[in-house]
């Protein structure tokens, strides 16, 4: 290389580092290209799997689902549209792996050519992992957010029928391991699915318990999001309004479940959430509760309940100023209150929310014990959720604040 260009290259490599590294106070944000939300929008679920390219469609679901009828009307708007569809119905409980392997045989074996979720969490986080490997046959170690896919997913719609996990709207899947009894959380931008159809009144026969349950976790999202490492502006936003929507529509939800108005607005506190946590990211509160309750069956909304506010209390010490916050989205009066008093009304909020709802009282209720702590804490400590926990967690401390929710 001839000393001018040398000296070119040099200068250039110089002024590409200083610009990068004056690129300050930023953020991402990924969110679904589109989302449909409002009562009956399950009837236009034929016209939108027709835009995104479908003509045979593989619904992933549940036998729930199947017994309650809720895939009629979408069964009808794909035949209106002159879509077919096979259904794969083998979702029982937490999604596997045996699970994923099955639908991804199924939709190559059928012909689809496209993927759509109707139901909780399980069946939509299984759902986008068919439809990734149906065209990428990554072994699953090798999924994660830097993996390079040949191809892109298979079109892929969601529709939930609770209003809980959010995952219509996430790069996230959890998938659980049965050998270890762990869950395992996979995150690729190409799990975000490229249509969100959020219809409430899907969610008008849950009863009280999944109701409670599910809300609870969409709090949980919430709040975790809005103290989490990456939270900005935006993600802080919608945690916000959130969190306010949840404290006053839960509880009607859960003691009047035919109350149309508080189903839409928890579906509409899910969806915030969901787009605040998949791109600010969430805590301790799930890398432990994954853990407990992958290995003892625990639904993950209650197992969210049981430890929230020991995990709030933990975070105090980093995040007094926003437990503030969330504390006047609870509903709380903070006025005159020093920080630290606002922070902790925070905490005693967010108990009696869980206990007007009629939660479980502890983890000890489920066969937690003490001996199963320090493998419990080992786990979460690898749970990809602890990266964006605000303070530093040890394996001490996870083991104490398992003992403090038993």
């Amino acid at each position: 290389m001839e000393r001018g260009s040398e000296q070119g290259f040099i200068e250039e490599i110089v002024a590409q580092t200083v610009d990068e590294i004056s690129v300050a106070n930023h953020f991402t944000f990924r969110v679904p290209p589109l989302a449909l939300v409002g009562d009956g929008v399950a009837a236009r679920t034929g016209a939108e799997m027709k835009r995104i390219g479908a003509s045979r469609v593989l619904i992933v679901t549940d036998q729930t689902i199947l017994q309650l009828g809720l895939l009629d009307v979408v069964l009808r708007s794909l035949q209106r549209k002159g879509l077919s569809a096979e259904i794969f119905a083998q979702i029982s409980g937490e999604p596997t792996w045996a699970m994923v392997n099955a639908g991804t045989a199924m939709v190559k074996s059928a012909g689809c050519d496209a993927v759509l979720a109707v139901g909780g969490g399980s069946p939509i986080d299984a759902a986008k992992m068919i439809a990734l490997l149906a065209r990428n046959p990554l072994p699953f170690a090798e999924i994660d957010p830097d993996s390079e896919l040949a191809q892109k997913p298979l079109p892929l719609a969601a529709m939930p029928t609770t209003a809980g996990t959010a995952s219509e709207v996430t790069d996230l899947a959890v998938i659980g391991d049965p050998a270890s009894g762990r869950k395992v959380v996979f995150e690729h931008p190409a799990l975000i699915p490229a249509v969100a159809i959020i219809d409430p009144l899907l969610t008008i026969g849950l009863p009280p318990a999944v109701t409670a349950a599910t809300g609870l976790d969409v709090l949980t999202h919430a709040i975790e999001a809005y103290v989490a490492q990456s939270s900005c502006t935006l993600a802080r936003a919608l945690s916000f309004r959130a969190i306010r929507l949840v404290a006053t529509y839960l509880p009607i939800a859960v003691g009047y479940g035919t109350n149309t108005l508080a189903r839409h607005k928890m579906a509409v506190a899910c969806y915030m959430a969901g787009m605040a946590f998949s791109n600010a990211g969430l805590g301790l509160c799930h890398a432990m509760s994954h853990q407990a309750g992958g290995r003892f069956k625990i639904p993950h909304g209650t197992a969210n309940a049981l430890i929230l506010p020991h995990v709030m209390r933990f975070n105090l010490l980093v995040r007094a100023e926003e437990f503030g916050d969330i504390a006047t989205a609870l509903g709380e009066r903070v006025e005159n209150l020093n920080r630290r008093e606002a922070a902790e009304r925070a905490v005693t909020a967010v108990i009696h929310l869980i206990e007007d709802l009629g939660m479980p009282s502890g983890l000890a209720g489920f066969g937690v014990t003490d001996k199963d702590l320090p493998q419990l804490a080992d786990q979460a400590l690898q749970d990809s959720c602890l990266r964006t926990n605000p303070r530093t967690a040890q394996k001490e401390d996870i083991i104490r604040i398992y003992q403090q929710a038993l």
